[in-house]
């Protein structure tokens, strides 16, 4: 399985003068370039739900490239149990994580309890209670 998304370079684009004034492009429907990336077919689940991690960073510089990282990101969950059912591929409450999408599911405020006991509170967890969770996996491991 694999997403796809357009990718299009916003109408103000033009060729920088220098790496500093580099962009990069929006995502914008109906547009001329794409992005293909390859579904994780066994991915880590945690109570049955897709999650990734957000990490807030700050570029302040292009070149030499100067990032800085926020001290604590946090694990966002979707809404919905997790199925590679045809009829639910296209169910975003079930495949994408953003909470601007999963705060609308009507299971948005549902409690959800991760394997480990910890409760998933309106599709998140903060950067502690996925530290708990992995060392509650490791323990567990063979």
């Amino acid at each position: 399985i694999f997403e796809y998304c357009e990718l299009v370079a916003s109408s103000s684009a033009r060729t920088p003068e220098s790496e500093d004034e580099a962009k990069p492009p929006r995502w914008k429907p109906g547009g001329g370039m794409w992005v293909v990336q390859k579904y994780i077919e066994n991915q880590l689940l945690i109570a049955n739900r897709k999650f990734d991690l957000r990490q807030w960073v700050l570029v302040t510089k292009w070149n030499p490239l100067t990032v800085w990282f926020y001290d604590e990101c946090y694990a966002r969950f979707s809404a919905a149990d997790f199925t590679s059912a045809a009829g639910e591929l296209r169910n975003e409450y079930v495949h994408l994580v953003n909470n601007s999408i999963s705060k609308h599911a009507a299971s948005f405020h549902d409690a959800v309890l991760a394997e480990n006991g910890v409760e998933i509170v309106d599709c998140m967890w903060t950067l502690a209670d996925f530290r708990r969770y992995l060392q509650w996996r490791h323990e567990r491991s063979p």
